[in-house]
């Protein structure tokens, strides 16, 4: 197997290390090898996805998660033209090379980026709904002075990143939720030169991140996304709505699996204080809330306009509901969170990688 390649992983590794290698390397495949150096397939965060939506757990082994019968190209047949031909038609973002005997001895790297193959294929012409009306009490004290979605990162203003990102799947449409210094926010939105529309709704008090929601109920159609001002879920965006529809869900959650090293020992003890064990720095593993959702128009029949409305106590309600809410799991590195000071200080490389 060349030496060289960064996207190759162990067949007996777990799931977790292809989460971890998947955000780290720049390839969007991994190919799952013997430890002899032989193809036995490839691995991508889709295949990740649904092992883990499965019930598989993050510690358990690769196999039976990676695709086995995953496209190659004998060294031999291997020349440029042939593999980008694959790739365009297969809309696949790269094939081993492999030898007779299936060792791997390079990696085609197709260099067009996956929207872009997408793009081509599924425009979505559905509406964001951007909740901008937070004071943005993370932020201070900057947010003092300006609404939270209005601070710049890399030379542009937070919100248009995430108009920006939406856009290029084709979505035109954007409704913002605003209450705090709404007046900032109009002038900054009527200001873009963009070839997208922008409505505004404005709340006369804080209603909650899903309370606003309430206000443009009649606008919205049967489905829309929901976001936040301060975050990006850089995932496929038509491959979610897609998953939304064919689980029927009313309301989807993109999920983010997070790896945070906890920097103490772990003391694991028995009844009367006696130690059992001690484990040195342990790293928790969890999906959190992107902040990012697709949406059925159905949901908004559970928001109490009455009071104060989060985005978790629509979920809480529609679960209680028996309503089918799920997961889109995302890489640690596809969200990025813009919204808080330390987060703010990363945010700006991750938006740089693309």
């Amino acid at each position: 197997m060349s030496s060289h390649l960064t996207n190759t992983i162990l067949f007996n590794q777990s799931i977790k290390d292809g989460l971890k290698q998947l955000d780290t390397t720049a390839k969007k495949l991994l190919l799952v090898v013997s430890e002899s150096g032989h193809l036995l397939g490839t691995l991508s965060d889709g295949d990740i996805r649904r092992a883990l939506l499965r019930g598989c757990e993050l510690n358990a082994t690769l196999d039976g998660v990676y695709n086995a019968n995953c496209i190659s190209l004998n060294i031999n047949d291997f020349n440029t033209q042939t593999a980008i031909s694959i790739c365009t038609e297969k809309l696949i973002t790269g094939i081993p090379i492999v030898t007779d005997t299936h060792e791997i001895v390079d990696f085609f790297d197709h260099q067009r980026p996956i929207h872009s193959l997408k793009l081509s294929h599924n425009k979505l012409d559905i509406p964001v709904v951007i909740m901008g009306g937070g004071k943005g009490t993370r932020m201070k004290p900057l947010s003092d002075i300006f609404p939270k979605p209005l601070i710049p990162i890399n030379g542009k203003a937070m919100i248009s990143h995430v108009m920006d990102f939406f856009e290029q799947y084709g979505i035109q449409s954007f409704f913002i939720t605003l209450n705090y210094k709404s007046h900032l926010m109009i002038a900054y939105c009527d200001s873009l030169e963009t070839t997208y529309n922008i409505e505004y709704a404005i709340e006369s008090s804080f209603m909650g991140t899903a309370g606003g929601l309430s206000l443009i109920e009649n606008q919205l159609p049967q489905t829309f996304i929901i976001s936040n001002c301060d975050a990006l879920a850089k995932t496929d965006i038509s491959a979610l709505v897609n998953d939304h529809h064919e689980k029927q869900a009313v309301l989807t959650v993109v999920c983010s699996i997070q790896h945070h090293q906890i920097p103490y020992g772990r003391v694991h003890y028995e009844n009367g204080g006696k130690i059992r064990s001690i484990e040195e720095k342990p790293e928790l593993s969890m999906a959190i809330n992107t902040g990012v959702y697709v949406a059925d128009k159905r949901a908004l029949a559970y928001i109490d306009p009455t009071r104060v409305f989060h985005m978790t106590d629509l979920i809480q309600t529609l679960i209680d509901q028996g309503l089918p809410v799920h997961c889109y799991l995302i890489n640690e590195k596809e969200f990025i969170d813009f919204g808080q000071w330390d987060a703010y200080k990363q945010a700006s490389n991750l938006l740089n990688d693309d």
